[in-house]
């Protein structure tokens, strides 16, 4: 099957981030090829970019307030998993985002608080970010909204035009019945490049509205790994250094950088296309991992990338070939812990006229991939909306056969778009 991004060795590589948001919102764009029974009420032009929103330049404010709501989800999944485990924080703040432009009083309020800005400016800088990056430069976002029969006629102009013009969503009408379903996986493969085809078990008629939204990143190492210096069947241990599997360990040495402190050492290599990387945390000995993703604050995390405060070495990566599924059926607990309370009691009043809606479930699934040649990885959340100074050496080894923290991060700021943690199971 042919990739849905191409890059200049014309190999396959995605990195899809699907967010399917179960929510009684709108949207707009699309593709609607293969539908059974849903309309197209609208979709973009080829090449379209957001409109009907002042966009914001990326600054500061921004990077702060994302890499503080991205690492709060980030810890509060890890500690809420048995074993390896990954997230997007970015596919579920733009699902959050069009489900924010629906959200009123102490409800909006919760959501800007965790968001660390306000709804405004929370849409000046997610208009800005979709029309950055397109399929040719690897990272792609896409957005749908699925209205039941039953309202759609009911759905606030505002909102649908929110939702469409700031966040370039298609808007389909459809019955809601299995092959609502039917239809909903159809988009959902053609935006992922089919990394996932069966994402909607089932579609409740009680549901109004389904808002998905999907991120998909594809992207080869700037420098492949040599397949025939990878070490076959290598040890990893756990943190109590028992050994717990074998791994295949992709090697590689060369001119680099680092940091290190007396939490962790951390290193990155890069993708084709420079704006992303893979950076790495692996603790330091006799430091969990536990007591590590507690100190990745956002202040920490930037001093971590700060040019400053990393050293030149000829640094050796043996870093493990690995796949890692994860899924969260109950993310809303996440989200309560981070404030967002009130959008599970109502709130919701901007999205159906004289109606006041609530969320019923939020649910959150990732696969990430990493080989000799780049990374994919694919994410999908679903929101359900119904009614009512230590010494530096000159040469290092970061051998990773024990549990570590990794990012895929993009741009200068190095802004986390997936998040997960390898420990070897």
């Amino acid at each position: 099957m042919k990739s849905f991004f191409e890059n200049k060795r014309g190999v396959s590589r995605r990195i899809a981030a699907v967010v399917l948001v179960l929510a009684m919102m709108t949207s707009l764009f699309g593709c609607s090829r293969g539908m059974e029974k849903a309309v197209a009420l609208a979709e973009p032009e080829s090449g379209a970019s957001s409109s009907g929103v002042s966009k914001l330049a990326l600054d500061g404010t921004f990077y702060s307030a994302y890499r503080a709501y991205a690492l709060e989800m980030f810890r509060l999944a890890y500690k809420d998993a048995d074993k390896s485990m990954a997230i997007s924080p970015f596919s579920v703040m733009y699902a959050l985002a069009m489900l924010e432009n629906g959200a009123s009083g102490e409800t909006l309020s919760q959501m800007e608080e965790m968001f660390g800005m306000s709804r405004d400016t929370m849409n000046g800088y997610l208009s800005t970010l979709i029309d950055q990056w397109t399929k040719d430069d690897g990272l792609w976002i896409a957005n749908s909204v699925w209205l039941n029969d039953a309202i759609a006629d009911n759905v606030k102009k505002q909102f649908l035009d929110t939702c469409s013009k700031t966040y370039r969503a298609s808007a389909f009408r459809a019955p809601f019945d299995e092959t609502t379903v039917r239809d909903i996986n159809t988009w959902v493969s053609d935006n992922t490049d089919g990394m996932i085809k069966e994402f909607l078990k089932e579609a409740d008629p009680g549901l109004l509205l389904l808002l998905v939204n999907a991120v998909l990143f594809d992207q080869d190492w700037e420098k492949q790994f040599e397949k025939s210096a990878t070490k076959k069947d290598q040890p990893f241990y756990d943190e109590n250094g028992n050994k717990i599997r074998e791994v295949d360990l992709m090697c590689e040495t060369g001119s680099g950088r680092y940091y290190r402190d007396e939490l962790c050492t951390s290193v990155s290599k890069t993708y084709e296309d420079y704006n992303f990387s893979f950076r790495i945390y692996q603790p330091q000995e006799g430091v969990s991992l536990d007591t590590l993703i507690e100190a990745l604050t956002p202040e920490y995390m930037r001093g971590t990338v700060d040019y400053a405060n990393q050293h030149s070495a000829e640094v050796t990566l043996e870093l493990p070939r690995f796949t890692t599924d994860y899924r969260n059926d109950k993310m809303e607990n996440i989200l309560k812990a981070m404030g967002m309370t009130g959008a599970f009691g109502g709130g919701l009043t901007e999205i159906v006229e004289g109606g006041d809606l609530s969320v019923d479930f939020i649910i959150h699934q990732v696969r990430i991939e990493v080989d000799e040649e780049g990374t994919r990885a694919a994410a999908a959340t679903g929101v359900g909306v119904k009614s009512s100074a230590p010494i530096f050496p000159e040469e290092i080894t970061v051998r990773l056969d024990r549990p570590f923290v990794y990012m895929i991060v993009a741009g200068d700021n190095q802004i986390p778009i997936f998040m997960g943690t390898y420990e070897g199971n």
